[in-house]
């Protein structure tokens, strides 16, 4: 029989920062579960447009300082359109976890 966990928390609520920068530098969710793992979920325009592995909280930390270089260089895009005035236009990064 399957095990199912339970969405504790959604939106708003971590208390690591290398995740919730890593969230705000890419524009995600971050989903807590009631067995401590945790998932970024994308959403653009209303839509759930991809989601990570749920992972464990230091296995999503590791990959987050690991694959920092990217979401800095997606960060400096998205300011680059703001100061441009084409937010609009902003370049999504769907798969921001492989």
């Amino acid at each position: 029989m399957a095990t199912v966990y339970k969405l504790e928390r959604s939106i708003g609520y971590v208390d690591n920062e290398i995740i919730e920068m890593t969230a705000d530098l890419v524009g995600c969710e971050v989903f807590n579960y009631s067995d401590g793992s945790k998932q970024f979920t994308r959403v653009v325009l209303g839509k759930r447009i991809a989601q990570s592995p749920r992972l464990s909280e230091d296995e999503l930390t590791i990959f987050c300082v690991a694959h920092f270089d990217k979401y800095q260089i997606h960060y400096d895009k998205y300011c680059d359109f703001l100061i441009e005035g084409e937010s609009e236009a902003m370049p999504v990064l769907p798969k921001f976890w492989h």
